[in-house]
């Protein structure tokens, strides 16, 4: 693997780990403080396990030209529509808007 390849993949799992870690200590936070701490062990093994393979998937998709070229032309536009449509996903799926609504 070259240098600049292995930057790359730093510079993805430093990227992934600030923009979804936080979110993920405040909602595992609860669960991991009632945990013992074998199984705390555990869960962050399993967590490190799971963001690999994300990053992983993430960086053998994003080798893709059709990926490429799609991202590379509406890379920003498709971003902000994807994180739209996950926070009304999340507002729908914890009712939210069923909770202002009634």
């Amino acid at each position: 693997m070259h240098a600049k390849s292995k930057i790359v993949i730093l510079s993805v799992m430093l990227m992934y780990v600030v923009s979804c870690g936080a979110d993920n200590i405040a909602a595992y936070l609860p669960v991991l403080a009632t945990m013992q701490t074998h199984a705390v062990f555990i869960t962050a093994i399993y967590f490190v396990i799971l963001t690999f393979i994300s990053i992983s998937i993430a960086y053998f998709f994003g080798k893709l030209p059709i990926i490429k070229k799609v991202f590379n032309t509406c890379g920003e536009t498709l971003t902000r529509l994807i994180y739209i449509a996950i926070g009304i996903f999340v507002m729908i799926d914890t009712g939210l808007i069923s909770h202002f609504i009634h």
